[in-house]
């Protein structure tokens, strides 16, 4: 006759739910249940990097926080597009690119390097 312990009953009762429901976790996935398009992050490593630059720069202070600030936001590539503020393949038709010289609303040019990574960026998209 097997005999338990008051602790050992207490940890198969308690136990056995908790592994069971860890163990359905694991569950092989449906593919049809995925959303592979709300999952994948599609940016280029220009568009990344061009980003990275907006954001430790002045530019964040005013477009950065949400989509409409001072009517431009610049993380939604479509909607600098489509809003004519990007134009994919000319940097120098391409007002984020231009504003990036300096004087706009006060804010001072960006280096050289950094205003080369948004026209790497904007040429890339041409691609």
């Amino acid at each position: 006759m097997i005999r338990l312990k008051l602790r050992d009953l207490v940890l198969i009762i308690f136990g056995m739910p908790v592994l069971l429901i860890a163990f359905n976790n694991c569950a092989p996935l449906d593919a049809s249940e995925m959303n592979f398009s709300e999952s994948v992050d599609l940016a280029s490593e220009e568009e990344t990097a061009a980003q990275a630059v907006l954001k430790t720069n002045d530019c964040n202070n005013c477009h950065g926080t949400r989509p409409g600030m001072h009517n431009v936001y610049l993380y939604d590539t479509q909607a600098l597009i489509d809003d004519g503020y990007l134009v994919p393949g000319s940097p120098a038709s391409s007002e984020v690119y231009i504003n990036t010289g300096g004087g706009h609303n006060g804010v001072a040019a960006l280096s050289s390097g950094d205003r080369a990574t948004i026209a790497t960026w904007i040429n890339s998209l041409s691609n």
